[in-house]
């Protein structure tokens, strides 16, 4: 991921509950668009921004949070 790029978040399904209901209350909700700050290395934290707001999240929270949706195809395709 690319350093102040804008990123749609998904898959609040597959994180457990108590982590999910934190993000809710911070306002991050499935769909919502935050800004990449700042990654660390090594699968440290990532830093963001939501809602005029900087958050720090786990880097696995961040990678499930960011996949592309399941079921939609991404990418140039020419063997239809």
């Amino acid at each position: 991921m690319i350093i102040n790029a804008l990123i749609t978040l998904h898959h609040f399904d597959q994180l457990e509950k108590p982590v999910a209901t934190r993000l809710h209350s911070l306002g991050l909700t499935e769909g919502s668009t935050i800004l990449l700050l700042q990654r660390y290395p090594f699968h440290g934290p990532v830093i963001i921004e939501s809602n005029h707001q900087r958050i720090a999240l786990r880097y696995r929270i961040f990678s499930i949070l960011t996949q592309p949706p399941r079921g939609k195809f991404h990418g140039n395709r020419t063997d239809w």
